[in-house]
């Protein structure tokens, strides 16, 4: 999602729900925030060595949205999105 986007990621994902399009939040693109890392580096504080504030990760994370898609379902999602 683009910063100035007319519409949030929940709005965009409520919407492809509606036409039965399955969209997730992507998992993973910034990993210090999974529960393992999260368990590790309070574990073992220098466990972890982490370059920079990880900007792109966190943006990544907040703004992406997965479209679980199958080759056949591809021309809805085009339609639903041009809509």
């Amino acid at each position: 999602m683009k910063p100035n986007a007319p519409f949030s990621r929940t709005e965009l994902a409520q919407e492809l729900d509606r036409h039965q399009i399955s969209n997730r939040l992507l998992l993973g693109s910034n990993l210090l925030r999974q529960q393992a890392f999260v368990q590790l580096s309070k574990d073992r504080p220098g466990g972890l060595r982490v370059e920079g504030e990880m900007e792109g990760s966190n943006e990544i994370l907040a703004s992406t949205l997965f479209l679980g898609t199958y080759p056949g379902e591809i021309e809805v999602i085009v339609n639903v999105v041009r809509a």
